[in-house]
């Protein structure tokens, strides 16, 4: 799904106004109707007595419109008209139409009486912080113990930069007309959403389908086309993955990502493991194959004879000058792009080895990694626009982890992940994120594909092994066990 900025929803708009050849006197009504739909619906338990809070604009004017619709459908309702500030004309409109009706319209807040507060104030729109008359009601709304919804995005929310200010609309539910806002994945924002739901006013579908946009909800889109293999293929024709990862105390992340890695389909799995610790990975997975190092020795010489495999490094590795000099010597050894996580971005952080990475290569820090290798932002959108310049500037993919994993390409195209389960937090989860994410890269997908298939294929699994074995109670070894893949 194509998620499109503040502006582009705008021009969204006006391009369903002059298709349809209606007017937004029209549109407007059409999204109040589905609004109210939904309301009278879904939330018929708390209809008893309902106050609308109404900006100047076309957000305030879908606000209008529903409390029309529940006058007609004779729901108690009253409308709070907040600002001074001259309104939009379809505004005006049915500021008429209520008066006309007898809809009640009150100056201030009974606090102990509505059962539905709503807020209609801004939408998606305001990129400043509320101040004055509209800061002091929705402080005092938000300290009112009653149900309430917000329409398009809670009043201090902005669409494409999420909070802006102190003062949000708290919000139990959140109705976002068409389809969800780019600010809807930033943590801060899911504090005051709610209950997210996409309320469809049919706008236009020519532009939904020739609008560009860089910015990308995942879905079943992503998943790899499904194919069967050759009857006289072999394992070396699906890909080989080196996987240097495991220190004496780390050892299972090298075993989760190896499994990992082969039940994702590549044909074979080497890996580089502390010396003494090979016997680890046998008795583990006998699948995978093993060559041992030692704490100073040249890692080259033991892999030089691998024919082009594609690495996966630094699950466990442990964080040391050895290392550091090592994956440098790999990234000068091996130009092809590699899946670089855990340890290793600790040490390109540390050891300042971001300019050495190999282009098109796929890292995957979790925010902390992130903040040691590119700095700490204020917000989340300050750090999204931090991912976006730094795989730009070194021609990297960034795979940033989090409840709704970020990934960003080599151009700056971002896309969003928003499957999965909160039973995923759970240690090694990340490793086989790494092991799948390699694995597709060795089986001759490109970067992006594979980076972002990968994370789809990780979090549709992690779902299903939080419905098996509950979100408290799975590790990250059921997720490997749910990995389908076709």
């Amino acid at each position: 799904m194509k998620l499109f900025s503040v502006q582009e929803l705008r021009s969204w708009d006006k391009c369903t106004i002059k298709e349809q050849n209606i007017s937004g006197l029209q549109l407007m009504e059409h999204a109040g109707n589905q609004l109210f739909k939904y309301i009278k619906k879904e939330l018929y338990d708390h209809l008893t007595n309902v106050l609308i809070l109404v900006g100047n604009g076309n957000n305030g004017g879908d606000g209008l419109v529903i409390a029309h619709l529940m006058h007609l459908s004779n729901i108690p309702v009253k409308v709070y008209l907040v600002g001074n500030a001259s309104r939009s004309n379809e505004n005006e409109v049915y500021i008429e139409k209520c008066k006309k009706n007898k809809i009640q319209f009150v100056s201030e807040l009974n606090k102990k009486n509505y059962s539905l507060i709503i807020d209609a104030l801004f939408g998606s729109g305001l990129s400043r912080p509320l101040k004055g008359v509209f800061k002091n009601i929705v402080n005092s709304v938000n300290k009112i113990n009653t149900y309430k919804l917000a329409i398009d995005l809670p009043s201090g929310i902005h669409g494409d930069l999420g909070p802006v200010g102190d003062c949000i609309f708290i919000s139990d539910t959140t109705l976002t007309i068409q389809q969800p806002k780019r600010s809807f994945y930033f943590p801060e924002s899911s504090l005051y959403l709610g209950n997210a739901h996409i309320i469809d006013i049919g706008l236009s579908k020519k532009y939904y389908n020739e609008q560009p946009s860089n910015f990308q909800l995942i879905d079943d889109s992503f998943k790899i086309e499904s194919h069967s293999r050759n009857k006289f293929s072999h394992k070396g024709n699906y890909g080989h993955v080196l996987l240097i990862a495991g220190s004496p105390n780390m050892i299972g992340a090298s075993l989760l990502a190896a499994k990992a890695a082969l039940r994702s389909g590549c044909g074979l799995v080497t890996a580089l493991m502390p010396f003494g610790y090979g016997n680890r990975m046998n008795q583990f997975l006998p699948e995978a194959m093993v060559i041992e190092r030692t704490n100073d020795e040249d890692w080259i010489p033991l892999i030089d004879s691998l024919k082009s495999p594609t690495i996966i490094i630094g699950p466990g590795l442990g964080v040391n000058s050895h290392n550091a000099q090592q994956i440098e010597k790999i990234f000068k050894w091996h130009h092809k792009p590699m899946v670089i996580d855990a340890d290793a971005l600790n040490i390109i952080s540390k050891y300042k080895l971001i300019n050495k990475i190999p282009a098109n290569s796929i890292l995957t820090p979790h925010t902390g990694e992130f903040i040691k290798l590119f700095g700490k932002s204020n917000n989340f959108y300050e750090q999204y626009q931090t991912q976006i310049k730094q795989a730009k500037k070194h021609q990297i993919l960034i795979v940033h982890k989090y409840a709704k994993t970020t990934i960003v390409d080599t151009k700056g195209n971002t896309f969003i992940n928003d499957h999965g389960s909160p039973g995923m937090a759970t240690a090694g989860s990340g490793d086989v994120l790494s092991g799948v994410i390699g694995s597709l890269l060795a089986q001759g997908i490109s970067p992006s594909k594979s980076a972002i298939s990968g994370v789809l294929y990780h979090a549709l699994a992690g779902e299903k092994s939080s419905i098996k074995k509950s979100e408290k109670n799975m590790i990250a070894s059921d997720i490997i066990e749910e990995l389908f893949i076709i």
